[in-house]
């Protein structure tokens, strides 16, 4: 049919209201069919309600598309934003466009934050200057803040280069010779490690020196090897606790500075102090004397179950001489 001011249309449905009055719905695209139309105005009510997750997921301002206007805005935004990450895609080849997206939405944590790299930070700077993307959803991308994305964005647009990342930490300090000779006449005198020799500096020589550093000097120094085992990613520490309290106590012995020995009972559960004292000695006696005492002042809630102890002679008997004598525990 041939329409004034419109053209060639075809006609997809016309019925009358209550008022008697004709209403046509038309099509000026004549080479589609009427299924194909059809088809097209189906989707448009999925395009209008899922606008507010495309803003939250693409970034898009939040808007009501309606029309076909809106829908052809809609489709050249996805299509640029998709267009934009397959070239970067091409542009290193080995990666896909996952990857470059660095970012799942179903698992996604707000607070969790990404280690970015020097590859990360230039296709951030990219994403944000060359193809203007948003830089919230960059951010959300990679997982970081929205400011750290603006600042690699700024440094990119005023020096023109992609931003590189600085070595993590302190500046490497230059080690003394006055240390270093230290740390061989240790090292020789009581050839333990790194941890032994940096205690035995920090108190006798009073010094300060970390382990890490020693042990530095003792690998430049040919006294010392690495151990790959301990360079090994460690496993979480879990603190262990019961449930119940009185179910479980710890004891042991601390050594004060004014010569005094501190026994102390610790409750598993509630991390109370049930009982504790001082002593002259480190004995199995005065061990069991402060267990008693805790027994017996908690006896009316529950009696104390298990002991929990270290391997020392205050309360256990060496290997050697396991079998010959008898412990009180």
């Amino acid at each position: 049919m041939e329409l004034e001011n419109i053209g060639k249309a075809k006609l997809i449905i016309s019925r009358k209201n209550q008022k008697d009055a004709s209403k046509y719905y038309i099509c000026t695209d004549t080479s589609l069919s009427a299924v194909e139309i059809l088809s097209i105005y189906e989707d448009k009510w999925n395009i209008e309600t899922g606008h507010r997750e495309s803003n939250q997921k693409l970034g898009f301002k939040d808007y009501q598309m309606r029309g076909k206007e809106a829908i052809e805005r809609f489709i050249q935004l996805v299509f640029s934003v998709w267009t934009a990450l397959l070239l970067m895609d091409l542009e290193n080849e080995g990666c896909t466009i996952w990857n470059k997206f660095r970012q799942d939405s179903t698992t996604r944590t707000k607070n969790h934050y990404m280690v970015l790299g020097n590859d990360d930070v230039q296709r951030i700077a990219l994403r944000v200057v060359d193809y203007e993307m948003n830089t919230q959803l960059v951010a959300d991308q990679f997982k970081i803040s929205r400011r750290r994305v603006q600042q690699l964005a700024k440094e990119y647009r005023e020096t023109g280069k992609a931003p590189r990342l600085k070595k993590r930490g302190a500046k490497p300090k230059r080690c003394d010779d006055s240390l270093r000779r230290e740390v061989i006449a240790a090292k020789r005198k009581l050839g333990g490690s790194a941890v032994l020799i940096g205690k035995y500096l920090r108190r006798t020589r009073q010094m300060r020196i970390d382990n890490n550093r020693i042990h530095a000097i003792l690998l430049e120094e040919k006294m010392a090897e690495e151990d790959d085992k301990k360079k090994r990613r460690k496993r979480l520490w879990v603190r262990y606790e019961r449930s119940h309290n009185l179910s479980a106590v710890h004891m042991d012995w601390y050594l004060h500075s004014n010569g005094e020995w501190i026994c102390a009972v610790l409750d598993d559960a509630s991390r109370m102090i049930l009982a504790a004292w001082e002593f002259d000695h480190a004995t199995a006696d005065n061990s069991i004397k402060l267990l008693d005492e805790a027994y017996h002042k908690y006896l009316h809630i529950a009696p104390i179950r298990e002991v929990k102890l270290i391997m020392d002679l205050s309360f256990t008997p060496t290997r050697e001489i396991a079998g010959q004598c008898k412990t009180l525990f």
